[in-house]
């Protein structure tokens, strides 16, 4: 499984050499499966995006493999539903989260570890 790497101010490499990297791994290997980079401009977007409250829901996704509805999730984890929509749509809009149809997947593997 591919791996979600997460960046703040750019990874320093240009798209074209990334792509360009992935595209010989994948001829080299079928089995290769490109990470995905999400970038935020600075620390502040990175933390207004993922709040606890939305790091809570990717976890219990990643825990689950897949959630039927946003209902469901927001049953699961006691939050209003009206909360876990919003926190939805925006982990949505930043690529972490899948909607097909109502059900919900993640977008790549995540570290879910709980802190100590």
């Amino acid at each position: 499984m591919s791996k979600l790497l997460f960046h703040i101010g750019g990874t320093g490499i240009p798209d074209s050499v990334m792509l360009d990297y992935a595209v010989d791994q994948a001829e080299r290997d079928p089995a290769f499966e490109a990470d995905a980079h999400i970038t935020f401009t600075d620390a502040d977007q990175f933390f207004s995006v993922l709040t606890p409250e939305r790091i809570r829901l990717l976890r219990h996704i990643h825990e689950h493999g897949r959630v039927q509805s946003v209902r469901a999730l927001a049953a699961a984890l006691n939050r209003d539903y009206a909360n876990v929509h919003a926190d939805i749509t925006v982990l949505v809009k930043h690529g972490l989260i899948e909607k097909e149809g109502t059900a919900l997947t993640l977008i790549a593997s995540l570290p879910v570890e709980q802190p100590a």
